[in-house]
């Protein structure tokens, strides 16, 4: 768990008196603040959470996608996409993972994207699993990898594996 504040006042609370006493009412300042403010504890619990396992929440969140996906494989692109970030952070996330061996990076010339990218088979969800049709599981870290191990390609993603 993340540390916590241990003030004798509100910040969001004297935030919003500071506003309404410069600019007037600001209950939707106040929400907006406390909405962001809950968002970045949850990603440092998170983050926290993730920390043993080597991985951030970002990584998290593609490797949770490539599961997801069809066939454990999905073109940078359409991870930028799925993950609403730019692409120089989906190029830094997967050689991240890469590097963690726990995805392969591979030429996809069947997609529009030159690179796509597969979960490898250190990766605890495996190459080849089949992602729930009606609720999908709660997703997990991966447990942390007893080495490197052969390096089994997940079969390749085409342009209709999204």
């Amino acid at each position: 768990m993340g540390k916590r504040l241990e003030l004798p006042f509100d910040p969001i609370d004297r935030a919003a008196r500071i506003w309404e006493n410069r600019f007037g009412p600001s209950p939707s300042m106040a929400a907006v603040t406390s909405i962001m403010r809950a968002q970045q504890i949850l990603l440092a619990e998170l983050d926290a959470l993730l920390r043993p396992y080597q991985l951030t929440f970002a990584r998290y969140e593609a490797l949770v996608l490539l599961t997801f996906s069809r066939r454990g494989a999905l073109p940078l692109r359409v991870i930028g996409e799925r993950l609403m970030v730019h692409p120089t952070s989906v190029t830094n996330i997967i050689s991240r993972l890469e590097r963690q061996k726990l995805v392969i990076r591979r030429p996809n010339p069947a997609a529009t994207s030159p690179v796509s990218c597969g979960r490898s088979s250190t990766c605890s969800a495996g190459c080849g699993s089949t992602p729930a049709t009606s609720s999908p599981p709660t997703p997990r870290a991966p447990e942390k990898p007893q080495g490197p191990g052969p390096q089994k390609p997940c079969s390749p993603g085409g342009p209709d594996d999204y």
